[in-house]
């Protein structure tokens, strides 16, 4: 078995100013502090997977602290759940290991997880959605009115209503 079949391939570690939030984005894994965690994963959202020098991704770390938010946090945006740290652990196994049975469940119950995101993304395009055609109805009430004209609003295409003589 190849290397690469052995241990699936992560994200390399950071560089820079990266190498600065991803330091920042682990130790917030290590203590659970998902506020800071969503600042940076929002800011920087490639280093969902990337992995410290031990190869410890930040579900690794969170994992490995019984971090049951943080866990939850990274799981709903997506974290692989099958990246191996630099010992071959999984970060179920690693969780597995120190009998932290409540955040193996949470990993192991990932789909759950992305699929809530899943929810939560559609319903955000959703409300983008019906606020792109809340400003298009403005706009041709708008016009409407420019022109001397009623502008009949359906929940259908728009329709112009004729002049009323």
């Amino acid at each position: 078995m190849s290397l690469s079949k052995k241990f699936p391939k992560q994200t390399p570690a950071a560089t820079g100013s990266d190498a600065e939030a991803q330091a920042r984005l682990f130790e917030a894994c290590d203590a659970g502090d998902t506020g800071t965690m969503e600042k940076i994963l929002t800011a920087e959202p490639a280093l969902l997977d990337t992995a410290d020098e031990a190869g410890w991704t930040p579900l690794h770390h969170a994992a490995s602290w019984a971090q049951t938010g943080a866990v939850e946090l990274l799981l709903e945006r997506g974290a692989r759940t099958d990246i191996k740290d630099g010992a071959g652990y999984t970060a179920a196994q690693q969780a597995a290991r120190q009998n932290f049975a409540p955040v193996v469940d949470m990993i192991a119950d990932a789909a759950h997880y992305r699929a809530r995101r899943m929810e939560r993304e559609e319903k955000e395009r959703q409300a983008q959605a019906d606020r792109a055609r809340a400003a298009r109805l403005q706009e041709a009430e708008k016009i409407g009115k420019g022109l001397g004209r009623d502008i009949a609003v359906n929940k259908k295409p728009l329709k112009v209503a004729p002049r009323k003589p």
